[in-house]
């Protein structure tokens, strides 16, 4: 497992976004490079999980960057 997240790498969540991804945090990690976005929920250890309106914008980046 963490052989995995050191080849491609991942972005720790911050309590006072509740834990979930950002579309501003996740906008500022993608490069040319980037290619496939894993979003693992809920959140372990903190059972935060991410609301509809937290996967559209997360949607929309993707759908810009062409990320799978």
């Amino acid at each position: 497992m963490w052989n995995c997240v050191a080849a491609f790498g991942f972005h720790p969540l911050k309590a006072e976004n509740k834990f979930r991804l950002t579309k501003e945090e996740l906008e500022e990690k993608i490069t040319d490079k980037t290619k496939v976005l894993l979003i693992s929920f809920p959140n372990n250890p903190t059972g935060a999980i991410m609301e509809k309106e937290d996967l559209e914008a997360i949607r929309e980046v993707v759908t810009a960057h062409d990320i799978l």
